[in-house]
């Protein structure tokens, strides 16, 4: 079968494994933003294999501390290594607070890739504490209120840096209702994608997307 152009993808096509070999998808945004909630509502993504560290404590172990965590994460890092041995899409959960994600991505390019990064984020850190107060109600795992806010500006720093590597991304504002703001299709420009003129400032420091308005 012979491939589209890349730059006729959308970033939630379902035939995204037949157009492209390998996609590597990474949702990335701070604790509360709803990564997995957006994930798992959505069924051109929740179709690939999904590694999120978060998941994976709650189905190993019974309680969840620093040292649980720290096994989840490197099992997520196993798996990952796994799905890249096996060639195969898959998709990758991040707060994205550490350097390490970047090498991440240049890996992945490094053996074929092409990665999409999907940025999900409130603009709003108080949004982020309540929903993780929630999830934690609801019986989910909690995140400090001080490691919440400290990952907040490290995981935009890293971002900002991503999306000049990454080969396509998505910017996601999920403060009320999940709306997609930015696009940037594997090989095309940085697009407006929402109907709405209003695109918070949180997004424009992370692209150039102020100067495409104009």
């Amino acid at each position: 079968m012979q491939k589209k152009n890349l730059d006729s993808i959308k970033p939630y096509n379902r035939s995204w494994t037949l157009q492209v070999e390998k996609i590597f998808t990474i949702i990335a945004g701070p604790n509360g933003s709803g990564k997995t909630t957006y994930f798992t509502k959505n069924e051109d993504l929740n179709s690939l294999p999904f590694v999120n560290a978060d998941i994976i404590a709650k189905e190993k172990f019974k309680t969840i501390g620093q040292t649980e965590s720290i096994q989840a994460q490197q099992l997520a890092q196993k798996n990952i290594k796994e799905l890249f041995a096996a060639n195969t899409s898959f998709c990758f959960e991040t707060v994205f607070s550490h350097t390490s994600k970047l090498d991440l991505i240049l890996e992945a390019q490094s053996l074929g890739y092409k990665v999409m990064l999907i940025i999900v984020f409130t603009g709003n850190s108080a949004i982020n504490v309540d929903r993780v107060r929630k999830r934690v109600a609801e019986g989910g795992h909690d995140v400090p209120i001080d490691k919440i806010l400290s990952r907040i500006p490290k995981t935009m720093k890293n971002l900002k840096q991503a999306i000049s590597v990454a080969d396509g991304y998505v910017v996601i504002d999920t403060e009320r209702k999940a709306r997609e703001i930015v696009r940037k299709n594997f090989s095309g420009q940085a697009v407006v994608a929402t109907q709405d003129k209003f695109v918070p400032a949180w997004v424009t420091t992370l692209t150039d997307i102020q100067s495409k308005i104009r």
